[in-house]
């Protein structure tokens, strides 16, 4: 992986937990703390799942 590839991945990172945020803090108005604790495990593990089954990354 290049500098840059990683350097790309940290700031994409960055970018996704704000969006997180600021959607959760969206979300904590509408619905229920169980609620939204649920769709965080599940979204992790979805997405932790990818993660450690992905060879490449294409953009």
């Amino acid at each position: 992986m290049s500098d840059a590839f990683a350097a790309m991945l940290v700031s994409l990172t960055w970018v996704i937990i704000m969006v997180g945020r600021l959607f959760c803090a969206a979300m904590a108005q509408r619905y229920a703390r169980s609620r939204i604790i649920f769709l965080n495990c599940t979204g992790s593990a979805v997405f932790f799942f990818l993660l450690v089954n992905a060879k490449t990354l294409r953009l």
